[in-house]
């Protein structure tokens, strides 16, 4: 089974919790982080200090948690300076593709049922109909399973 590693991105389903409690806007599913920039890995929104530290070493099925402190000066007076538990549930692992490490066997692999090839030198893809195989690749957001 394949564990977590700091540079992946992971996809969870996660609920915060504050003395025991799930708290509004805690929660969300389906969600891509970047555990190593502690980020949204589409939207690279950044997460609170240690949101997402316990994803380490997790594997795809695993529950674990992360303690946190929101910040003093946090929006919310509701969660500012209190200590919350999140709870994430892992969905599934990727690594991280660029424009440099995208290959042709990629491309051919997630997208068979397109006919999708890629051109050296040129930067971009173009993929029209590919939500199916985002299963699997996703162009606009730079991942892939692992």
């Amino acid at each position: 089974m394949i564990r977590f590693k700091k540079n992946d991105y992971v996809k969870v389903d996660y609920t915060g919790y504050l003395d025991g409690d799930a708290f509004d806007g805690g929660s969300a599913t389906d969600t891509m982080i970047d555990v190593a920039n502690n980020c949204d890995a589409t939207q690279k929104t950044n997460y609170i200090d240690g949101f997402s530290d316990g994803l380490v070493g997790a594997k795809v099925g695993d529950e674990v948690s992360s303690m946190m402190t929101f910040p003093e000066n946090y929006q919310s007076s509701d969660l500012a300076g209190k200590k919350t538990t999140f709870k994430f549930k892992i969905k599934g692992i990727y690594k991280p593709v660029t424009m440099d490490t995208l290959t042709d066997d990629m491309v051919a692999d997630a997208f068979t049922e397109q006919k999708i090839t890629t051109k050296k030198g040129s930067g971009c893809i173009c993929t029209a109909g590919t939500r199916k195989a985002g299963r699997k690749f996703q162009v606009s957001g730079k991942y892939q399973r692992s």
